[in-house]
């Protein structure tokens, strides 16, 4: 009961504030609840101005199925590389810890030549420190590792994939990830190769993605889940994801009739993909459905049925 007081509360602040605005889009929004076809809102072109009200055509889209996969950033990559001296000498300091990032041209490590002298080395590449192989009074010599570097802006992932699933999977296919740390962030990553073999133990294919991380919030070993879209042949109906609201624990849309008015419709969703979903059931093609302004619509539904509540 609170929470349905705090609702109307909020709404009636919300409608008043459009009243003191625009009393045009108070009367229009008024006629809402004289029209006699229930889930019918008239709006006129004014009105749907002042909402921003936007439409789209349903139509047959070819929508991109995906797997849903779980993995882990690879310790190991191939984008890495060692850092060298081309003299001999002791190393005399070292500037940089393991696992801090550099840049190109960063001072990393200092080296003492046979005759006293000092040489500083710097860094060729920007990455983070993976190893540091030498500490201060080691003696080193132009086939000596001193450290390695891997770049962080790509990272590789990988996963496991399954024989039912396998014929799905190609090199080169999108994939999206994300991880507990970033809840809320998306990784855009690609499959760059699927193992010839099956693993014994688990009867799953190991496939490596690359993933790219420009604000370096991936870590080595991060654990990561997401979806990796296969293509489909398969055209389907579908409307972008704004358009769906919710009521009643029903999927509903408003479709554009003739004249001003906007119709309720139930629908039954399919999978989503990206920002559009495949409606099953409830919409034809070529009808027009309201994406932004949606959710202001299902609201003047909702402050109807809550007044016809109070009435009883």
């Amino acid at each position: 009961m609170q929470s349905f007081k705090l609702y109307l509360f909020v709404f009636s602040i919300f409608y008043i504030s459009i009243i003191q605005i625009n009393p045009h889009l108070a009367y229009a929004l008024e006629e809402v609840h004289e029209e006699h076809e229930k889930g019918v809102i008239n709006l006129d072109k004014e009105a749907r101005s002042m909402i921003q009200l936007k439409t789209e055509k349903v139509s047959k889209r070819n929508l991109d199925e995906y797997l849903k996969i779980y993995g882990k950033v690879s310790k190991d990559t191939e984008d890495y590389s060692y850092v060298t001296y081309d003299g001999e000498g002791g190393v005399d300091t070292i500037q940089i810890k393991l696992g801090s990032e550099v840049n190109k041209g960063d001072h990393l490590l200092t080296v003492r030549k046979d005759d006293g002298t000092i040489k500083k080395i710097y860094s060729e590449a920007h990455g983070a420190v993976l190893s540091i192989f030498v500490k201060p009074g080691d003696r080193v010599d132009p086939l000596t590792s001193l450290l390695s570097l891997i770049n962080v802006d790509t990272l590789r992932a990988t996963i496991d994939i399954y024989e039912t699933d396998l014929r799905l999977v190609k090199v080169g296919h999108k994939v999206i990830l994300t991880t507990a740390a970033y809840p809320n962030k998306k990784f855009d990553g690609k499959v760059v190769y699927i193992s010839p073999q099956v693993d014994e133990r688990t009867q799953a294919i190991k496939v490596r993605i690359d993933v790219a991380n420009p604000e370096h919030l991936l870590r080595l070993g991060m654990f990561v889940s997401g979806k990796l879209f296969h293509s489909s042949d398969k055209k389907v109906l579908a409307v972008p994801l704004d358009a769906i609201q919710q009521m009643n624990g029903e999927s509903i849309v408003f479709v554009a009739k003739e004249g001003n008015n906007l119709k309720l419709r139930e629908v039954v969703l399919g999978p989503t993909v990206d920002d559009y979903v495949e409606i099953i059931k409830g919409l034809d093609e070529g009808e027009i459905v309201v994406t932004r302004g949606s959710f202001y619509l299902k609201s003047e539904l909702d402050k109807e049925t809550f007044a016809g509540d109070d009435d009883d």
